[in-house]
């Protein structure tokens, strides 16, 4: 009677346990785990696919699974310049907001480019906006530019805007602001258009209600 317990215990327990594979699978942590093992198995197709279908909710998954879009043209022989500039900009950044795809980045950089750099976290001079040259007082709001450095496009991802008149600015470092778009309520995702901004260093700022809620440093590098 006893085993006949055990055995519908463990029954019971390998059912949840394939439940919650099978539901973790169709996440975006599952999909990064396929992605990983089938780059580690050399399987750039279907690691190729899952990628593909990640859809990243933080500058963590951002990192990660453009990091496999360069681990794969790498190994598909057609990684770019652009490549090797974002495989860099991910190594320079602070891993408690980057994720691990930042050790791998500071690998794979060292590897490609036979070099031995030497990486400085700096985590506590950052505010939880990584790279960010204005302290906020708000350090819930969270504001990521991805790809940074740009070309002619990167995205801007933040908090849920809940206010109006929320907008935010692309300026110079002197202060000249060179782009100011309005973001509508429940706004969390903008793609910004920088084909028209020459290379350099700039500031995005985002304001909700007319207050600076978070900047973030954007290199242009076409």
């Amino acid at each position: 009677m006893n085993i006949v317990f055990l055995i519908s215990l463990l029954s019971i327990s390998d059912t949840c346990l394939q439940h919650f594979y099978s539901a973790n699978h169709s996440t975006c942590i599952g999909k990064v785990y396929k992605t990983d093992n089938y780059l580690a198995n050399g399987d750039v197709t279907n690691a190729n696919y899952e990628n593909i279908l990640l859809s990243p909710l933080d500058q963590h998954e951002m990192n990660t699974k453009r990091m496999n879009e360069i681990l794969i043209n790498f190994d598909n022989t057609t990684m770019s310049s652009l490549d090797i500039s974002d495989a860099l900009s991910i190594a320079n950044q602070c891993p408690l907001e980057g994720g691990k795809a930042v050790y791998t980045a500071r690998a794979f950089y060292n590897s490609i480019q036979v070099t031995n750099l030497i990486y400085f976290d700096n985590c506590d001079l950052y505010t939880r906006n990584a790279g960010s040259l204005i302290s906020t007082e708000d350090e819930n709001f969270n504001l990521f530019v991805y790809p940074n450095p740009a070309t002619n496009k990167t995205t801007l991802t933040f908090n849920s805007i809940d206010a109006n008149d929320s907008y935010f600015s692309v300026s110079s470092i002197d202060g000249k602001i060179l782009l100011k778009q309005l973001l509508q309520l429940g706004t969390t995702i903008h793609e910004l258009d920088c084909s028209s901004i020459a290379n350099g260093i700039y500031l995005v700022n985002l304001y909700v209600s007319g207050t600076l809620r978070a900047n973030e440093k954007l290199i242009i590098n076409k």
